[in-house]
């Protein structure tokens, strides 16, 4: 055992000399997201709390818990809306989970006695208690409340004008109140409360953006500078000597993995304190999210050891570490919410890494939830990453040393 952990230090430590004598590729490695993740942080607060503006469609549940005829009338609005798709009309409870799992960006509750208290306003319009509808958003990601407001404003015009109305007043069949005389009367009794929630916080651009930017950099990095590990010894022909040695195959693949993992773990923390100045938050917990920074560079350096235990130029690597990158960043929610994305794609994404490493980010950082939460998909990049350096192990043994 002793002369096991020996032999993998010595090919630790001579694979930090050999990162250490290239000073400059170093430097760019560990410095590079941090000068990247600089400028986007300087942009985003200047820009402060613009946003991102809403999705085209927002993914919303509904929450009818009056169950009466003006507020299934309002249901069957938001259903006919093309501004929104939505997932669910069911209990709260559900819409909660639904929403805390990213299922939803928006949930809009009717609560009990909607119907009631609309109608009693119109009667005795001096009256204190108005009809409630709650809008829940999600502000973990980069839809705005008042994205989800003017979705609302909009649904109850058309409600007003075709349901309402025509409930409450008796107007002949087939005739409507004018949208402008709707709207003065909107303007003037404002019948209806819509309370907003937010229960992440209102959170500026660059908290938000946190977790998608960093697994995308981490990923980036790590995968092209490791990929150049086991091959770059190919290239100068000190593989096979290395190979005439005691030391294995298995012990190189984990002895070199290690180096680069010790310099993507710095990377991180770099990034963690260049994020602290654009305010970043951290409501789970430091613990928790240099986890997963470090889980996230293992999976990075993981990919690139694979790709370079087989590869036999240098090009080849880099050009298997851009086609990984785009296709995680593609796939894996990093860029577009996953719950934006057709179904048998979020199948799909939902294995990759990088949806875990910024889910988990997300949650840690923004929702502030607990270790119920975010600790599988610790599990899960911690799994992955291990598999992947068996399977480079595997290709390893049956790659030819020149």
């Amino acid at each position: 055992m002793e002369s096991r952990q020996k032999r993998i230090r010595q090919v630790f430590t001579n694979e930090f000399k050999i990162l250490s004598n290239d000073k400059k590729a170093l430097a760019f490695f560990i410095l590079g997201p941090i000068i990247i993740l600089a400028v986007i942080g300087a942009v985003t607060t200047v820009v402060g709390g613009v946003g991102l503006g809403g999705f085209e469609q927002m993914k919303v549940a509904i929450v009818d818990e009056d169950n009466s005829q003006l507020s299934q009338a309002l249901v069957q609005r938001f259903q006919q809306s093309d501004q929104i798709v939505v997932v669910a009309t069911t209990d709260r409870a559900t819409a909660m989970k639904l929403f805390e799992q990213g299922g939803v960006d928006v949930i809009y509750l009717i609560e009990n006695g909607f119907d009631n208290k609309l109608r009693t306003y119109y009667l005795h319009p001096g009256s204190p208690d108005k009809a409630t509808l709650d809008i829940i958003v999600d502000t973990s990601w980069v839809t705005p409340p008042s994205a989800a407001q003017a979705v609302a404003a909009a649904v109850l015009l058309q409600f007003f004008q075709r349901d309402v109305f025509p409930a409450i007043v008796k107007l002949p069949p087939g005739q409507q109140v004018p949208p402008e005389q709707v709207q003065e009367l909107l303007a003037t009794l404002s019948p209806i409360n819509p309370r907003v929630q937010t229960p992440y916080g209102e959170n500026a651009l660059f908290p938000v953006l946190f977790p998608t930017l960093i697994p995308l950099m981490l990923m980036s990095f790590s995968i092209q500078l490791s990929g150049l590990s086991i091959v770059g010894e190919r290239i100068r022909g000190t593989l096979s000597r290395i190979l005439k040695t005691p030391v294995r195959r298995s012990e190189i693949v984990v002895g070199k993995a290690l180096a680069y993992i010790v310099v993507a773990v710095v990377q991180a923390f770099g990034v963690v304190a260049t994020s602290l100045l654009f305010g970043l938050t951290i409501k789970s917990g430091v613990i928790p999210l240099f986890a997963v920074l470090f889980l996230t560079c293992y999976v990075a350096c993981a990919f690139g050891i694979f790709y370079s235990s087989f590869s036999t130029s240098e090009k080849a690597v880099i050009q298997l570490a851009n086609i990984t990158a785009l296709l995680l960043n593609a796939l894996g929610g990093a860029i577009i919410p996953m719950s934006s994305m057709p179904d048998q794609v979020q199948t799909v994404g939902k294995l990759l890494p990088i949806y875990n490493s910024v889910t988990a980010l997300r949650e840690i950082t923004i929702k502030g939830l607990g270790p119920e939460a975010w600790l599988p998909y610790l599990a899960y990049l911690a799994v992955f990453g291990t598999v992947l350096l068996v399977l480079a192990v595997v290709a390893f043994r049956f790659s030819k040393a020149e």
